[in-house]
């Protein structure tokens, strides 16, 4: 992928220093896309009433890694243990997007309750009614992810990070599939202690005993309907309890497209992105990089999960 982007001016992240300071208000999906002008109103008045409704951000009392803003209620130890998670992963972030149209200007923020409750809460109280099932969310009206303390709480805030940085960054909009698929993957990742930095490209072992089960069943879905697929649909069989093989099928392209066959897609995958970036459609990016005929890659992407071995543990 791209070179990592030295943090060298003076500003939390060093991505497009030379570009004026104004945020990238582009939503992050079709989802948020329904909303329209609504959204970009109601995230202006959240962000003016934020210091108000929390009155730890306008005393002080947030912890504030390099890269981000940890509004938390724990305790300081458990603080930086999340501020280091996230602070690998947003190099891993500008790494993948260096060069985009979009900037971070300033450290993003995240919210991180004690308990369930207070996590839906605080959700509700900028965003609307949360998805009670979901561990976590990114809110784009007021640019927040929201979840609580436990276990898995890291891979929920590499996963919610993500898209949080990609409304910042990325100039057009990521399909659903790219968008939910590069989320899954930093998701799987881990940090590396003694560099600071993730390793990415993790196969868990639940994941390929899924997929394969889905190959073998006849419920796989091709790569042209993985394309194709839109946020609200999307986000129907994520109410429906059907999303598994969606997010599942996501993760595995995307690793595929980056690892796969030895590296062989990764620049292919870079210059999807860019065109992406440069407000190209979804499908049209993807056929004008990888070509419009999908059998190829079907066959290739099925001869990769036959081929994947777990590896990073899960």
């Amino acid at each position: 992928m791209r070179h990592l982007v030295p943090f060298s001016c003076n500003v939390p992240w060093s991505l497009n220093c030379t570009t004026a300071g104004v945020l990238g208000l582009s939503d992050m999906s079709d989802v948020l896309a329904e909303y329209g002008r609504r959204v970009v109103n109601r995230r202006v008045v959240a962000l003016l009433l934020l210091p108000f409704f929390w009155p730890s951000l306008a005393t002080g009392g947030n912890f504030k890694s390099r890269y981000y803003i940890i509004e938390t209620n724990l305790s300081p130890e458990r603080d930086a243990v999340v501020g280091e998670v996230m602070d690998a992963a947003g190099k891993a972030y500008s790494t993948m997007f260096r060069g985009f149209r979009g900037s971070v200007r300033r450290k993003l923020r995240v919210r991180v309750s004690a308990t369930k409750e207070g996590y839906l809460a605080a959700y509700a109280r900028f965003c609307g009614t949360p998805n009670k099932n979901a561990r976590g969310i990114y809110c784009g009206t007021d640019q927040t992810v929201y979840t609580y303390d436990g276990d898995g709480v890291e891979r929920v805030l590499k996963h919610e990070c993500l898209h949080q940085f990609v409304d910042h960054v990325v100039g057009g909009r990521l399909p659903i599939w790219t968008n939910e698929g590069l989320a899954e993957y930093f998701e799987e990742s881990t940090l590396d202690k003694r560099s600071g930095q993730l390793r990415l490209g993790r196969v868990p072992a639940w994941r390929l005993k899924a997929l394969r089960k889905a190959k073998k069943k006849g419920t796989w879905m091709p790569v042209s309907r993985l394309l194709a697929i839109g946020g609200r649909e999307w986000s129907d069989n994520v109410r429906r309890g059907s999303s598994n093989a969606q997010y599942g099928q996501a993760w595995l392209l995307c690793h595929f497209l980056i690892h796969g066959d030895g590296g062989a897609y990764t620049k292919l995958f870079d210059r999807y992105l860019g065109l992406l970036d440069e407000s190209v459609g979804g499908e049209a990016a993807f056929k004008r990089v990888f070509g419009g005929d999908l059998a190829p890659l079907e066959s290739k992407l099925g001869a990769y999960l036959g081929s994947l071995k777990a590896k990073g543990g899960g």
